[in-house]
Parts: structure tokens; sequence; C-alpha cells
């Protein structure tokens, strides 16, 4: 659905000799590549506006006095442009003298040492010697910048890359250039320090190694590092990375670009969450409860003991598998495998949040259709915390192409761009979304008054519109592609995003791993299973005799966290594979250790349904297998030992025949079917209190929230956010709460503690409160709905009425 946009004319140039004929307008550091011509540039990066500040790229064009930088010099017909003259070397020399007058030769202690471009132009363009016979200015060496970031003064050049990249791509403007002259310095607006979700790309854009991340600094030297290409399952989006690995260990990840999906850049959650896998949190070996602590057992004792409890329960057809979202594709499809072949169920279901559905039925968008849409419409979803880098595509969008923002929720999101924010109810957007489908019928020009005829115009007005969802309204959702539809029909471009839960949420869905469709979103054999919802009210009510959760940790994330809670400690037997004890995982009779993203190959989907493959980069810890692994380990011991395969390859072999088989016995063009949910009830979170002590709870997501890998990884330790909760003003003084005060919220699951906030963001009689924090659940609070209610009271009050 990309949009036609007029083709540039293309110019004749003459490059060293060599005629081309590019766009008009290139600039002739572009044109010069077409050639295999590399000119040397420190301030120029292809996603970065021509800047034109550290000269090295002088080249010579006829009938030009003067030297021109090629980096922002643009191509105009007949242009003759000369890239290795003895005019321009020497040019070249005189700058890298002025760069190195300062610059340290720490060359052999620097991170940046063997990929550093100051040091390879210094190899081909310097003069080889210093006439500097004055001592060299001395800077400071260790400037912390930030949680991440450690900056060399004496190393930068001042290129600006670095507060480039926050101005133009993150739209964040944090970070500047102090003072003048030769006292000149990069540093933060405010003083205080860089904290950005995007600030590990400075580090791998800084072309000479003055800013260096904190994880990375002094642990290796890039020759001794093996490397495989590998994709972010952090959220949903699928960014690709590399990660560098040195005996055996992880180092660092690196940007690996895929423009169509990352666009070049990395967030900091993704780029930094790998150093849980060597935290002695990291579970390292299978655990069995016995006399009710968990102990050490080998993987033969685990499986016997799973097998041995599982049999029965499967037999008499009381058992439920949760999960897949954090598994590959070839895993999720042998977890289905594992519940459908070995279990003989089909209660089996990845949804373990709030969403209902990571796929689009109809109308399915591409990220690159953010980069040219007029109008983004965004419900259920906070990009910047749950899809970071599909942010920045949005931010660009909106502050360099001046598209339309509009978010539609109960509170006004925090965006670093310009944004239209239509205050709605929890829950009763779905309703909204019915009233625009019905009000959009004319496609170019609508009538009547109030904000939904408002919002209407706007969007008969736009002639690509990309929609971003969580998958949790499925009325909403069906409104939407309603509206959608009668949008396509008058010619308007349309497209809908939904942002995954959890990294491969789409993969789990499309693998079968939900209660009513199997691989390729085939109809399941027998009678559809239960939704992770009734699994756990099954087992809470005691219907259930085993519950397997994999990769997942619904006593935290799920929406009902009281029932999870039950359902754990109820059910007869429970089994856990995770990489991290988690609060679901604590309550497991036996807890198998997985391997990580790292520990292991296959393919993940991202939201726009690709699918992606990665590569194992370091071997797992002896004791802790791949959940394929284990699955097949557990079927084998269930007397099944063909019914689920180990081996990724076999796997996504299978996986690829079931899904072409599934297709084929599908119409052409026909929506992708629904997975089947629970039947939500009714909501008490909206019910007026009379003495106005009791809000609706709203929560609120965090990038760094989570309690698996983010919870127990020190590279994130200084990032994580401790529990809050953000009242109105005029909420916080009826209350009589100011801003730093501990509270208690007791809701109908029971009561947190966290820090008050007070912000212009909630409506009045909303809380909002930050989700999914080991240390203040919030789901203790929150109704099967995803939304709930809780009284307050100050923690210090509350002590004393209870002494």
């Amino acid at each position: 659905m990309a949009k036609k946009t007029p083709a540039r004319p293309n110019v004749k140039v003459v490059i060293d000799g060599n005629q081309i004929s590019v766009p008009e307008g290139t600039l002739v550091v572009d044109a010069a590549k077409l050639i295999g011509t590399q000119i040397p540039v420190y301030c120029s990066h292809p996603k970065l506006d021509p800047a034109g500040l550290c000269r090295i790229c002088l080249v010579e064009i006829e009938k030009m006095p003067k030297l021109q930088i090629a980096c922002a010099t643009r191509v105009t017909e007949g242009m003759v442009v000369h890239t290795s003259t003895a005019r321009v070397a020497e040019a070249r020399r005189g700058v890298l003298e002025f760069l190195l007058l300062n610059h340290p030769l720490d060359c052999p202690i620097c991170d940046k040492g063997g990929e550093c471009d100051l040091q390879d132009y210094t190899m081909s363009y310097g003069a080889g010697a210093s006439r500097l016979t004055e001592p060299k200015l001395h800077k400071p060496k260790r400037v912390d910048l930030g949680p991440t970031i450690v900056l060399d003064e004496e190393r930068c050049i001042l290129c600006r890359r670095c507060t480039r990249f926050d101005d133009e791509i993150a739209q964040e403007r944090n970070l500047i250039v102090a003072e003048r002259g030769h006292k000149s310095l990069i540093s933060t607006r405010d003083g205080g320090g860089y904290r950005s979700y995007f600030s590990g790309n400075t580090t791998e854009i800084c072309p000479v190694g003055a800013l260096t991340s904190k994880a990375y600094r002094f642990r290796s030297r890039p020759w001794d590092l093996g490397r495989a290409d590998s994709v972010c399952t952090q959220c949903s989006v699928g960014c690709n990375f590399r990660i560098d690995t040195r005996f055996g260990h992880v180092m660092r990840t690196f940007t690996r670009e895929n423009p169509e999906v990352d666009d070049g850049w990395l967030c900091d959650r993704g780029r930094y969450t790998f150093n849980y896998m060597y935290s002695p949190a990291r579970l390292r070996q299978p655990l069995v409860r016995r006399d009710g602590e968990h102990r050490p057992a080998s993987f033969d004792e685990a499986l016997a003991y799973a097998a041995e409890r599982l049999g029965p329960a499967a037999a008499a057809g009381k058992v439920g598998v949760i999960g897949g979202g954090r598994l590959s594709d070839e895993e999720a499809f042998a977890l289905q495998k594992f519940a459908r072949d070995v279990l003989g169920t089909n209660n089996v279901d990845y949804r373990t949040h709030i969403q209902r559905f990571a796929s689009p039925a109809r109308f399915g968008a591409s990220l690159t259709d953010i980069d040219d849409a007029d109008l983004v419409l965004v419900f259920g979803t906070f990009t910047p915390e749950q899809a970071p880098v599909l942010d920045l595509r949005l931010r660009r969008a909106v502050a360099r192409r001046g598209a339309k923002l509009m978010h539609i929720g109960p509170y006004k999101p925090d965006y670093p761009v310009a944004v239209q924010h239509v205050e709605y109810p929890p829950g009763a957007i779905a309703e909204l979304m019915e009233q625009l489908a019905d009000t959009v019928h004319h496609g170019r020009e609508e009538s009547g008054d109030g904000f939904v005829a408002d919002i209407a115009q706007q969007l008969v007005d736009a002639e690509k519109i990309v929609a971003i969802h969580n998958g949790r309204n499925v009325a909403g959702a069906a409104s939407l592609e309603r509206l959608m539809e009668t949008l396509a029909r008058y010619d308007h471009q349309v497209g809908i995003l939904v942002v995954g839960a959890m990294g491969n949420a789409r993969g789990a869905e499309a693998a079968g791993c939900v209660p009513n469709l199997g691989p390729g979103y085939a109809a399941v054999q027998g009678t559809p299973g239960m939704t992770t919802t009734q699994m756990l009210a099954a087992a809470a009510d005691g219907k259930l005799d085993a519950l397997i959760v994999v990769g997942a940790n619904p006593a935290l994330t799920g929406a009902d966290g009281t029932l999870a809670r039950a359902a754990f400690e109820r059910v007869g037997f429970l089994m856990a594979v995770d990489l991290v004890m988690t609060e679901t995982a604590s309550h497991a009779d036996v807890v198998f250790a997985a391997a990580s993203f790292a520990e292991k190959q296959g393919h993940t989907t991202n939201l726009e349904g690709r699918r992606q493959a990665f590569a194992q980069a370091v071997e797992p810890p002896v004791g802790v297998y791949t959940d394929s692994q284990i699955l097949a380990s557990l079927a084998t011991a269930l007397g099944k030992p063909n019914a689920v395969r180990a081996d990724a390859d076999e796997l996504f072999v299978d996986l690829l025949a079931a899904e072409a088989s599934a297709a084929a016995s599908r119409p052409k063009d026909a929506p992708l079917p629904r997975p089947s949910i629970a039947e939500a009830p009714s909501s008490t979170a909206d019910q007026v209190d009379a003495t106005h002590r009791r809000l609706t709870i709203c929560p609120i997501p965090h990038l760094y929230a989570g309690g698996g890998a983010a919870a127990h990884d020190p590279g994130l330790a200084e990032m994580r956010p401790k529990p809050f909760a953000v009242f109105s003003s005029a909420d916080a003084s009826r209350i009589g709460v100011v801003a730093g005060e501990r509270v208690r919220l007791t809701g109908p699951g029971g009561t947190i503690e966290v820090e008050a906030r007070v912000g212009d963001q909630p409506p009045v009689g909303v809380a909002l409160v930050l989700a999914d924090m080991p240390e203040a659940p919030e789901n203790r609070l929150l109704e099967e709905t995803g939304f709930g209610w809780a009284t307050v009271e100050k923690v210090a009050q509350a002590r004393e009425a209870s002494a």
C-alpha cells in the first residue's frame, strides 16, 4: 500500500572519469558510492540530514573555485567531480591534522579500535606524523553520560552525529553541544543524565569511540569476536541485530540494518537485555518441588516426575497448556503438537496478557506504511513503551512529514511529537469505533457536529491511514475493519498493525497455539479447547488436574492475577519452563530451565507477519535445553517418542507443510479466522463511588517493566522503574496525597504499595498504575477486563490504623 510519489528526473554526472546517471538532488557522496568510490565521512550519516561539519569529505568539482564538501553538495546536470586529486589529498591531510591535534593516541585500549573511522582514514589520508610540539589539551576521559553511556571528551571530534540523532531521529533533544571553541563538549540540555530509550544507537554511530557502551566497555576487541545474525524478541517489532560473542559469552549486540523493519536502529531494552544469561538468577538445571521446596534435579529425574503426573491427567482429559509468545515459531509449533498429539487436548493458548489476537483479520499493513501515512490512528497500545522502534517511524512521519497522530484512550499519552488525544473511558472505544464506522459512509466528505464527525472528517481527508492497536478490543477491532473497508472503497489506502503483548505473539498464533485454530489458522479437529482464562478458572475450581506453562508468567501479566494465583495453588500438578524463577514458576512442581534467544536457532514472526530467521550464537549451559528439546523429551517419557521433533530445522519443515495445507484449504483473500475468546464478564471498574475514595485503575506499560529477564538483568537495573501510580491533581488533593508519598492501593484481589505521582495525564477518577512489576503487581487491582478499581490511603495512615 505504498503511496505513489513522483520520480525525480535523472541527471548525468562524471565522478573520477566515470559517467553515471542519478536522480537530481543526490548528494555527491551517495552518487560516488554507486560507482564503488568511498569518500571519507565523519559527520555524514545516511539516516541524518547533511550537516557539513567535519570537512573530511572535500572533493574537487570542475568550475568551482574551492573544494566542496561531498556530504552536503548535490549533483547537477553535467557536474564533473574528482575525489582523489593531489589537492583533495592535501586538504584531507589538513583536516585530519586538525582533528588529531588533541585526539589521544589510545587506540590500543579504545573500544572503537579496529572499527574506527578516524583510525582508518588516518592510515589512508593522514600525514603519518604530527607537527604539534605543544602538549595536547586534556579533557575528562570518563564522563558518566547516563545509565548506558560513558563519554571520553578527549576523543570527541564534534561531528554531532549523536546530537543530531537525538534531535532528528528520536525527536527528544536531550543531547547538545555545550560551551564554545576548543571547550565545546557533548552534554545534556539540563546537565543531568542522558536518559533515552535509544541511547545505545549513539555509541554505534559515533565514528571515533568518544561514546562507549558501559555494557561493552573494555570487554573485548572487534577482531576477537564471533558473530551471529539474530532477531530481537523483546517486543513484536522484530528488529534485526548481530550478536557478538567471545569465549562462548555474549559481549554485545549490534545493529544489523533492515530498513523495512528497524531502519537501522535498536531500542535499549533490545540492545542490552542479555546479561541475565549470566546472572545468578538464571535457571541452570531442573527443579523439583519436594517437601514444599524446590530442589535441584537431573533432567531425567524431572522428566520422569513430570511424565508420572501428566500421564493420568492427560488420560482424564484434565490438562491445559499455556504459553508460546516467548518461543520461536518452531517451538510454538512443537508446543501445540505436544498439547494435541501427546496430551490429546486442544487446551492450548499463548495469550497470557489481555491481548485477544495478534493478527489483523484484514488490511494488514507493513511497518514502512507508517513512513508515508497521512494519519496514524492509535488505540489500546502505547507505542513508545511497547514498540519503541516502530515509534521512531511514527515520530519521523509526524515531525518530518507532517503526518497526523491521533491517540484514542482513557489518559493523555506522553509522545515526543504532536498528538491529538481523544479522551475516551476504558471499555468504550469499541463504541467509538462503531460510531466512526457508521459515520464514515461518504468516503470523501462528511457532515455532522461533534468530535465523532470531526474525527470522521480527518479520516476522509487523509489519503493513507494506518491504524495501530493491541488486539485487546475484539469489538473495536471488528468496527475498525468495517471503517477501513468503507475508506478503502473510496480509494483510501488503509492498513492495520497489531502490537503483540509478547515478542512472538503473532508467530505463536500462526503456529496454532490457540484453542480453536491449528497451524496456519486451520480449524482444529474435535471440540475447541479452553482459553487461558478458562483453563485458569477450571484449575481454580479443581476441574483440571495439571497445567503446563511455557515461557509465560500469567501470575504477573494476566489481567486477573487473583484467578491465576488461585489456579496455581489449587491445581494438582503445575509444570513451568522458563529462563528465570518467575512468580508463576515459583508455584510449579517441576521447573525446567530453558535456553535463551542466543542459545538456539529458529524463526520469529513480527507484528506485520514477517518471518525472520535467527542463528544460535552461544551454547546453553549444561542442564539447559531448548523448549523443543524439553517437549520432545517429555513426549518420549510419556510414551510417544515421535510425536514432537526436537530439531528446529525439522520442526520448521513440518510447520511450513502444515501452513501450506491450511492455506490451500482457505478461500483466497478470506479474512484470517479469529482465535476463540472467553466471554468477558461485566466490569465494575467504572461504577461511581459515592465516597469518591474509589478510583478506576488503568495499568500503564513501561519499556523496562516485566518479571522475567528484564527483572534480573543487571544491564537494565539502572533504567528499571520503581512501582508508581499517577493521580490527577484533583484526586490527589481530595485524597490528601502529595507526589513522592507512599500510598496503599486496595482492589478486588489484594493490596499493593507504590509511590504517588501527580500529573495531568489521568482524568479525574482514574489512577494510572505501572504494570507488570513483581514487587507491586497491579493485577491484584484488576478484573478480567484489564481495568479495575482501588481505594487509596497513605501507607503511614494505614500502618497507624492497623497498629
